[in-house]
């Protein structure tokens, strides 16, 4: 069925002869896959939140970290992830990409040595506030790495 696809568009007979549609539907496609490349690598930000005075909300695309202050624990989609004891500090860390973008990310170090990532800004002032921010909820201090 392909292939009598092909034969119609008159694909298989020696040099290819494009039908006058195919430029614009490839336009179109290209459009269209260039829209969702962006989505895909859409400037990464850090929104904060304040909640109720013991609670800090950040978000990171489409996932949203909550510090707790009363019970002690970072919580992401209803889990804890974390708790205060175990985070030994913020770390924001410079990271430069493949396509030489460079972004900040905002990781709790913890106690084990390992990190866990918060979240990525490509400013790197507002990853600098967001770990601040964390820093004052978590009393624990702010390193660059």
């Amino acid at each position: 069925m392909a292939a009598g696809r092909a034969a119609s568009l008159g694909l298989l007979d020696g040099p290819a002869v494009l039908p006058t549609s195919l430029p614009a539907t490839m336009r179109i496609l290209l459009t269209l896959a260039g829209g969702f490349l962006s989505f895909l690598r859409q400037e990464q930000q850090l929104e904060i939140e304040e909640q109720p005075p013991a609670r800090l909300l950040l978000r990171h695309g489409f996932t949203e970290t909550v510090f707790d202050r009363n019970y002690r624990v970072v919580l992401r989609g209803g889990r804890v992830i974390e708790k205060f004891d175990a985070i030994r500090c913020l770390e924001v860390k410079q990271v430069a990409s493949d396509e030489s973008a460079t972004y900040w990310e905002v990781r709790l170090g913890r106690s084990a040595g390992s990190s866990l990532l918060v979240g990525a800004s490509t400013d790197d002032v507002e990853a600098s506030v967001a770990a601040a921010r964390i820093s004052s909820m978590v009393g624990q201090p702010v390193r660059l790495v």
